[in-house]
């Protein structure tokens, strides 16, 4: 592999990691944010694909239950 097709590789893969850093902080929010208005875990579950104990420890986390 050439220097520059290992950066490009190493570049591409940081893109990646920063994106699925985003999303899971976009996740976290929506699931924060829907805890704060009383939506039952159980919905919260279906739309954000988290388990109701994922869904549990995040709240308790930023001292929402």
């Amino acid at each position: 592999m050439t220097y520059e097709t290992e950066l490009l590789v190493r570049h591409n893969d940081g893109i990646r990691e920063g994106i699925a850093i985003g999303r899971k902080e976009g996740l976290s929010q929506t699931t924060l944010s829907m805890v704060e208005n009383n939506v039952p875990a159980e919905l919260i579950s279906r739309y954000t694909s988290l388990t109701i104990q994922e869904i549990t420890e995040l709240a308790k986390k930023h001292n929402l239950l």
